[in-house]
């Protein structure tokens, strides 16, 4: 699950990236409103490994990024 907290609302794009750079998965991209938000993550298509979680929302007053790293084992 990837929880994102926004200030105020937000085109946020969530991006999965292989550690090659390749873009895996796309969890979640559109408008969200200010507040919690929660998203599924369906990593069951993902071999065992590391991956890096990139969360960018950009709202009028700017843009903020994070990043995270995500773990797969089975």
């Amino acid at each position: 699950t990837v929880r994102l907290m926004l200030a105020e609302a937000a085109d946020v794009t969530v991006t999965v990236y292989d550690l090659l750079g390749r873009v895996v998965a796309t969890p979640v991209v559109g408008a969200l409103t200010a507040g919690e938000h929660r998203a599924a993550l369906d990593v069951s298509s993902l071999a065992p490994g590391v991956y890096v979680v990139r969360a960018a929302a950009n709202t009028a007053g700017g843009s903020v990024v994070q990043t995270a790293r995500l773990t797969v084992t089975r």
